[in-house]
């Protein structure tokens, strides 16, 4: 019994020292996106235009006219919006020119940048598209 203790002992201090010796920086944390809701503050919509990320890797909203939905992919910063649908009523022209821009935003997305108040999304070489409040 007291050599199984001591390789146990053992086993625990090698796997501890292990993680101690690790030099490389550890990776960027995800986004906390999971659980949360944003909304464009905007004008011409007929809807508040908001996303809202579940703890399931999905997304669904407003877009200022219809509603949507698909899935986002998150590694560190990056983000993808992913199979993303739509409904498809048909609303003023200026709620239609919100939606565009919305949506265009979201599938030009590849990187974000969040504080505790706001969500940039960003492009490829790290423009802002929209700037998104925090709702929750």
């Amino acid at each position: 019994m007291k050599h199984l203790r001591t390789a146990a002992l053992l086993a625990a201090g090698t796997i501890l020292a292990a993680g101690c010796a690790q030099t490389e920086p550890a990776a960027t944390a995800a986004p906390l996106l999971s659980g949360t809701t944003y909304v464009w503050k905007t004008t011409g919509a007929e809807t508040e235009p908001f996303i809202a990320f579940d703890e399931k890797g999905g997304v669904h909203g407003q877009s200022g006219c219809n509603g949507f939905f698909g899935g986002v992919k998150v590694e560190g910063d990056a983000v993808a919006f992913t199979n993303l649908g739509s409904t498809m009523k048909m609303c003023a022209p200026e709620a239609m020119e919100v939606e565009a821009r919305f949506m265009k935003a979201l599938t030009e997305t590849k990187r974000v940048r969040q504080s505790e108040t706001a969500l940039d999304l960003l492009n490829g070489e790290g423009a802002v598209l929209l700037t998104l409040e925090r709702k929750n």
